[in-house]
């Protein structure tokens, strides 16, 4: 399914469309609202879908090419055209965003984009404004689609990305076959250890146990 056919109204930029409609961007709140609990940090669970299926990455990872690719094996496996970039925080509907004359929400149609074009996303920037790019206004974002078959949360300030998905039958789940997901599959392990090098402390045992229960 393609978020286009769900919502109407944008500004495309570089191939790429911002949200500038506030009737759409509530249509996209709404599918984003039902996906991930907005108030949620971890350890506790931050989908409201009920995945059963779990990859970790560091938060960086979101901006290479590969993992362009790994959109692509998503979007592919779940059917959908259109992947949905949505900062969380600060608020999408906040001061910077009024002034900018978008929301800081971009749809993108993976199979047939370019490694170019994916760095373009993230350094887009309103006019005359060179130094507020995508890539830096944000410090929490989802990446999802309208058929909610998975969705990715990412928090700069743990630097770990959480990847939840509704099925098993993903191509790379679990680190099998020779998929760009596959190559990238990590489990809570590596979550545990991004946020002990972040915290510069060794988790807590509650920590790591609300990780592993909420995770596992």
């Amino acid at each position: 399914m393609s978020i286009d056919e769900y919502v109407e109204g944008g500004t495309t930029v570089s191939g790429h469309e911002f949200i500038d409609n506030a009737s759409r961007f509530r249509e996209l709140h709404h599918v984003v609202a039902q996906t991930i609990d907005l108030a949620a940090d971890l350890p506790s669970r931050v989908f409201l879908v009920d995945y059963p299926t779990f990859c970790f990455f560091e938060d960086v990872t979101l901006f290479a090419e590969d993992f362009l690719q790994i959109l692509r094996e998503l979007s592919a496996w779940s059917g959908d055209e259109s992947v949905l970039m949505a900062v969380l925080e600060p608020d999408p509907e906040g001061a910077s965003s009024k002034s900018y004359g978008y929301y800081p929400w971009v749809l993108v149609e993976t199979e047939n984009m370019t490694t170019e074009d994916y760095a373009a996303v993230f350094d887009h920037h309103p006019p005359d404004r060179p130094g507020e790019v995508f890539h830096d206004c944000f410090t929490r974002l989802a990446v999802l689609t309208v058929s909610r078959q998975w969705c990715v949360w990412v928090d700069r300030r743990w630097e770990v990305a959480i990847l939840g998905i509704a099925g098993s039958g993903v191509p790379g789940v679990g680190g099998r076959g020779d998929s760009m997901l596959a190559a990238y599959w990590e489990g809570v392990d590596l979550a545990l250890e991004i946020v002990a090098d972040v915290t510069r402390r060794p988790v807590t045992h509650e920590f790591a146990a609300a990780m592993r229960r909420n995770y596992s």
